[in-house]
């Protein structure tokens, strides 16, 4: 086995730089655009979760949540989305106003159905719903709803993809591209784990390509749902299989400005961050690496209706800012895979919704109709009050206190902002700059190590194991100006035999005179993969420029799995 140690960080200066450039066609196919939709609005129960659970009549959100907050109010009322006299609404909004697709949220272990019924019996129920396409985005994570350990083997995958052909993509409005039927899935790292690295997992999504290949499809187009700008990771999502890939939401992309701890900040901040940065860089990247990106929207974030104090909330996310993120989303997609994404349709819980609303009314629509291109009239008839008292979760008398607490106030915790500095000259050293961690190299009181046992130091480097938790390195370096910096390589190997074919995540940071203090605006995630240095190239961190210089400080967050050894 190879014991090469952790041994140095090298920053490199690199004069030129390689870039692909993709031809296309100069017709342009139009995009296509879908919606994600949150199935989990039928359900009946109380404000407790009681076992044993019954899908169909657990804990309601309508009741427990939703109708205790302020906001936000639904124009279709409390529904029950299993019913397919809401979907003879639903489809004429959707289409009226340029939504061609919906994706939705599909929860699915180990011969288990969760949350399915608002697709089964609601929308393709409905009269009509031909006329509107859907896919499935297989929500992969655990949950208290499975009666079986989460089970994402090569078998597993297998007798799930039966069970969607057989139910799904044989219908005429199922949604492909190129022929093949889409399938996105959640939680790629999940997905990992459970096979065991980058070639098992490729192996599992081969075995269900061959099922669909088996039902008659010419293969799957499988697109993995990751919400950040890593171009390591992006590269894996290629490695693993996937054709395509999309975000959820971008709720955690705050911009420089906003402080870490910080549990309010404008929606226009973070909108601002896509449209200079994220989007033009993941459109980039996604041709670079052969994987094309789904441009993603998102309505907005405020999640405490659930989770009460503890809630992170976007504030001021109106339709017209909402319009400017998707007009911007069109201006960046792929024509190879035209598509966009919007979160969501009905995420109530968490505030991300453009269904149309006491709010909103029918604003966010219209402002994608708008972007779109679309002409009025759009088709806006609500349903009659006798319609929705017939689809109600809630009662009478719960529709008096969810009215009533309306007038709640709204409690908003005012943002906390970053404490710039200033940027500073320095001079240019003499590049590669090598920082070592071997007994020759740098002193260790500049190391701060965080959950990190040290088991052995000489000159070739240092040797740690993690204890678990949240685990890292954490150093300060002579000051060195960025626009210097062209390429950072981090030499380190894992030991352990069993680890040793699995990539681990990390996430880099960096601190400048300019922003003293470690923010998530001046990192970046990486992967420390088996007999590879972790090699990250400044002109892909898509803030580096807007950091400021000198560098100051640098850290490597190791993720939180105990007992590794590098």
């Amino acid at each position: 086995m190879n014991t090469r140690r952790c041994g140095k960080w090298l920053l490199y200066c690199l004069s030129v730089f390689c870039g692909i450039l993709l031809a296309h066609s100069a017709e342009t196919e139009k995009p296509r655009v879908g919606v994600y939709y949150f199935p989990g609005w039928y359900r009946t129960g109380g404000e407790t979760f009681k076992p044993p659970y019954d899908k169909a009549s657990d804990w309601s959100e309508w009741r427990g949540a939703i109708a205790k907050a302020p906001s936000p109010r639904p124009l279709a009322g409390f529904y029950d989305d299993s019913d397919p006299r809401l979907w003879n609404y639903y489809i004429p909004w959707m289409r009226g106003h340029g939504i061609d697709f919906i994706t939705f949220d599909w929860y699915y272990n180990a011969g288990q159905d969760y949350l399915y019924e608002s697709l089964d019996r609601g929308f393709l129920g409905a009269a009509g719903n031909e006329q509107m396409e859907f896919c499935l985005t297989w929500c992969n994570h655990g949950g208290y709803w499975w009666s079986k350990p989460i089970d994402q083997s090569k078998p597993a995958l297998t007798e799930m993809t039966e069970r969607v052909a057989s139910r799904y993509l044989h219908r005429s409005n199922y949604l492909k591209h190129e022929g093949k039927p889409v399938f996105m899935i959640y939680e790629v790292d999940l997905l990992l784990d459970q096979n065991g690295g980058v070639e098992k997992t490729r192996e599992a999504l081969d075995a269900m390509r061959r099922v669909a290949r088996k039902h008659g499809h010419p293969d799957l187009y499988l697109v993995a749902v990751y919400s950040y700008y890593s171009p390591d990771i992006i590269g894996q999502l290629r490695e693993i299989g996937f054709d395509a890939f999309c975000g959820y939401n971008y709720v955690g992309l705050k911009s420089a400005r906003v402080n870490w701890d910080s549990k309010s900040y404008p929606y226009r901040d973070v909108a601002d961050r896509l449209i200079d940065y994220i989007y033009p860089h993941l459109k980039k990247t996604g041709a670079e690496k052969q994987i094309p990106y789904w441009p993603t929207v998102f309505a907005g974030w405020d999640n405490s209706p659930r989770v009460g104090a503890e809630a992170t909330i976007l504030t001021d996310n109106t339709p017209s800012e909402f319009g400017r993120l998707f007009q911007h989303a069109l201006k960046n997609v792929n024509p190879a895979s035209p598509f966009v994404i919007v979160e969501a349709w009905n995420e109530w819980g968490e505030n991300s919704f453009i269904e149309p609303s006491k709010q909103h009314g029918f604003g966010y629509l219209r402002e994608m109709a708008s972007a779109l291109g679309k002409k009025r009239p759009f088709d806006e008839s609500l349903p009659t009050t006798e319609e929705i008292a017939s689809w109600s979760i809630l009662s009478p008398a719960e529709l008096k206190i969810a009215e009533a607490n309306e007038n709640k106030p709204k409690l908003i915790e005012e943002p906390k902002w970053f404490q710039f500095g200033k940027s500073e000259k320095a001079p240019a050293p003499e590049m590669p700059v090598t920082i070592s961690f071997g007994t020759n190299g740098i002193d260790f009181k500049n190391v701060y190590v965080k959950n990190l046992e040290v088991i052995e130091r000489d000159a070739n480097g240092v040797t740690f194991k993690t204890k678990g938790g949240e685990c890292g390195i954490e150093i300060s370096i002579e000051k060195i100006p960025t626009q210097s910096v062209r390429s950072i390589r981090i030499e380190a190997e894992l030991l352990n035999q069993e680890q040793s074919t699995v990539p681990i995540p990390c996430e880099f940071y960096w601190a400048t005179s300019y922003m003293p203090n470690f923010s998530p605006f001046a990192s970046v995630f990486t992967l420390l993969r088996p007999g590879q240095p972790i090699i990250i190239p400044t002109h892909e961190l898509p803030g580096w420029k807007d950091t400021g210089t000198p560098l100051t400080r640098l850290r490597l967050d190791l993720g939180r799995k105990k007992g590794l050894l590098m």
